[in-house]
């Protein structure tokens, strides 16, 4: 019988150990916190105007959610270029336009549509991670140090901290790399990679986040690793679907 209970008990320090908690990620800026919430499969992202997005590894889709109008936009690579289509479409109408003034002010119609419309001049913005060198440690969590160049000019610093340093278990990791992957490309091709970040070189998840202006800046306060609701991963069933494009 003592083997027995023995026996059992290990069995249950097994499970237990075996059961891998779930990453909740809170960050701290000047609008606020910015929550992220991670579990194999799912990930829900907390803004500091209320919304959030929701991203489904298995759909390979992200939901934009707007609780103030009960409503969510659905985002996935078929949309995405959708949006890339509707893009390349303005570009040639906006040049039709252009080709009807005179020669000498063609040029400078172009330039000045360039600097307002991302995108207009179909070339790719190019946005590279560059290592530093550095570490730090952000709430007692070792990071490197990286700089984003857009264009080649410098432009956010970030401090990246692998999923080791945060307790991210590998099912969860590689969720986070799912999304990462359709952020990219989503932006690919649009001509707004400028406003992005290069996922597909993070080695980790940014736990310090500074602006080169010094405006956004947003650092990671705390990190849980207790069960998430599944109810947090959901879509209210009442909200309606917006789609891109449509009123």
């Amino acid at each position: 019988m003592h083997k027995t209970l023995c026996l059992l008990a290990i069995t249950l320090i097994c499970i237990a150990c075996s059961a891998q908690a779930d990453t909740r990620l809170v960050y701290t800026g000047d609008n606020g916190q910015f929550v992220v919430s991670i579990r194999a499969g799912e990930i829900r992202i907390d803004d500091t105007n209320g919304g959030w997005q929701l991203y489904r590894e298995g759909a390979n889709t992200i939901y934009a959610v707007d609780p103030d109008h009960n409503s969510y936009t659905r985002m996935d690579e078929d949309v995405a270029a959708t949006l890339h289509d509707r893009m390349q479409e303005l570009r040639a109408k906006i040049e039709a336009q252009i080709e009807k003034l005179p020669p000498e002010r063609r040029d400078i119609a172009r330039s000045v549509l360039a600097e307002q419309i991302p995108g207009f001049t179909g070339k790719a913005q190019k946005v590279t991670l560059d290592a530093t060198g550095g570490h730090d440690e952000v709430s007692g969590i070792e990071c490197e140090i990286v700089q984003v160049v857009r264009d080649g000019e410098a432009a956010e610093r970030m401090c990246i901290a692998t999923a080791a340093a945060l307790d991210m278990p590998a099912d969860e990791f590689a969720t986070l790399k799912a999304m990462f992957s359709l952020m990219h490309s989503m932006l690919a091709g649009t001509g707004f990679e400028a406003v992005g970040l290069p996922y597909l070189d993070l080695a980790g998840m940014p736990i310090r986040f500074h602006a080169n202006n010094g405006e956004a800046q947003r650092t990671l306060s705390q990190v849980s690793h207790e069960a998430l609701a599944d109810q947090l991963f959901q879509v209210p069933d009442t909200y309606i679907e917006q789609i891109p494009g449509h009123e």
